[in-house]
């Protein structure tokens, strides 16, 4: 099973455009992302900002919404250096560092940002999703819960805190944060995914079966839910199941080698010979480690499922 996934980290734009927008990732439908449609937040920038310092980041806003993100932190660095004590400036620099993956560098931008606006909610997710993404799940929980407690219904917030009580193992926690994601957004097939991992997690498959059908339910193309259903129906034993889920996974990721792997694994269970075998030609195509876990998984007559954090390829 794939990892939750997360909202990007939202950008804050200058007074003459106004909205703060995730950006940056398509719907999970169509690649396996981390967000589908992106809710807005009406964040304005201080009026006393320098002029210059203002057209910056605007500056660094256009050339983030085309994905041109060294460029963007370039704008945003020129912003800081004209009026360092340009919230805003610190804050977009901090969401340009996380897409470039400079994890550290987006933590110290965003702190910056957060000492000098501490009643911004958007800076406190924007901070929890670093963490979460740079694997630091422990410390994004007190970001996450500070935007939510300034934002009560941050749907952002509660699907990465949920992710995060997941990591941790604090499955109680996860369902109850999810449970209230939906509650916010109730036909989110993204919270709804989710809730279906941490319940697959926590061992619990016929609820992770039930909220993965159910973001299906409300995206007939979420590729990836497909896929999480395939192996909770492996891990169920509910073979014929499987094959229906994952065969619809693979029709619309065919280049998914989990996916593709685990239908073969699911022919083989069934003793579908023929299928397993051209099974085993795609995955071969795909990721050749994989082909020999099926191949021996075969002549040992045994079903080999990969764990939801397990890497696909052999040590």
């Amino acid at each position: 099973m794939y990892s939750p996934l997360l909202y990007q980290p939202v950008f804050i734009l200058a007074p003459s455009l106004a909205l703060a927008l995730l950006i940056g990732i398509k719907p999970p439908q169509t690649n396996w992302t981390k967000t589908n449609a992106a809710p807005t937040d009406l964040v304005q920038r201080p009026s006393m900002q320098q002029n210059d310092a203002s057209a910056q980041i605007e500056e660094g806003n256009r050339r983030a919404t085309v994905g041109r993100w060294s460029e963007a932190v370039e704008a945003y660095q020129r912003a800081i250096e004209l009026d360092p004590s340009l919230a805003t400036a610190h804050g977009n620099l901090g969401h340009a560092y996380t897409q470039l993956g400079q994890f550290q560098e987006a933590i110290s931008s965003l702190l910056r940002a957060i000492s000098l606006q501490p009643e911004n909610a958007v800076f406190r997710y924007n901070l929890g999703n670093a963490y979460l993404r740079f694997s630091r799940s422990a410390e994004s929980i007190e970001p996450l819960t500070e935007a939510i407690k300034l934002k009560p219904d941050y749907f952002p917030a509660y699907n990465d805190l949920g992710n995060a009580y997941a990591e941790l193992g604090r499955y109680p926690e996860a369902m109850m944060t999810l449970q209230h994601a939906i509650r916010i957004q109730p036909r989110s097939a993204l919270a709804y995914y989710n809730l279906g991992v941490a319940y697959y997690d926590a061992a619990r498959l016929k609820e992770a079966a039930e909220s993965l059908k159910r973001a299906i339910v409300l995206n007939p193309a979420y590729a990836q839910a497909y896929a999480d259903l395939g192996l909770v129906y492996l891990r169920l034993r509910q073979y014929k199941s499987a094959v229906d889920a994952l065969e619809h996974g693979v029709q619309l990721t065919p280049d998914d080698s989990r996916a593709q792997y685990h239908l073969g694994a699911a022919y083989l269970a069934l003793k579908k010979k023929d299928s397993f075998w051209r099974q085993y030609a795609v995955v071969k195509t795909l990721e050749s480690d994989l082909a020999t876990r099926l191949y021996n998984g075969f002549y040992q007559d045994r079903l080999l499922i990969l764990g939801r954090k397990e890497k696909s390829r052999l040590p």
